[in-house]
């Protein structure tokens, strides 16, 4: 045992078989040396406690982000997740492609900063200030000096005491184009 070895206190997460019930623990343990009379460390301290069900519960947590992440990242919308003061707190791949920044440059940064053109849409902060979604359609914006047409629509989060929106932006430049051509 570490602590018996270097004489200083010790802990760690140790996976554990059960034979009896066929079953893998767990197990956060905590070590302390007992010197013996001459002051070495003769005999250790411990304790065990079984943190099966906290381990499993937090990979189930992770399991369950990954999985969002990916859905989220699957849409080909543009999604970005603001919170009440218009901070990104989600930005999903078509953001990145959209902007050229990664999700980790733009969390945290105001959504003005990140994404000009949309953070300065009123839209966003009517959403946020009366608690509905507001559809802003075929908003024009010129791209490499092309006119491209986009569906903004803001939906404001609900519940769990969270205050944020969601915002989906989707590229309707071809269907805008067929309806003028019909």
């Amino acid at each position: 045992m570490v602590a018996l070895k270097t004489g200083q206190p010790a802990q760690g997460v140790m996976g554990v078989y059960n034979p009896r019930d066929k079953a893998h623990r767990f197990l956060r343990i905590n070590a302390v040396p007992l010197p013996d009379s001459a002051g070495r460390p003769g005999q250790v301290f411990a304790t065990f406690e079984d943190i099966t069900r906290r381990k499993r519960d937090a990979d189930a947590l992770v399991e369950l982000r990954n999985y969002l992440a990916s859905v989220v990242d699957s849409m080909p919308s543009v999604l970005v997740g603001v919170d009440g003061q218009q901070q990104v707190t989600q930005w999903n791949r078509r953001a990145q492609e959209e902007t050229g920044l990664l999700a980790e440059q733009a969390k945290g940064h105001p959504l003005e900063e990140v994404f000009p053109w949309l953070g300065s849409l009123p839209a966003v902060g009517e959403a946020l200030a009366h608690k509905r979604t507001v559809h802003a359609p075929r908003l024009p914006r010129v791209v490499d000096g092309t006119t491209r047409y986009q569906d903004v629509t803001v939906f404001p989060l609900e519940g769990g005491g969270v205050e944020g929106a969601v915002i989906r932006v989707d590229d309707v430049t071809e269907r805008t184009h067929m309806e003028e051509v019909l």
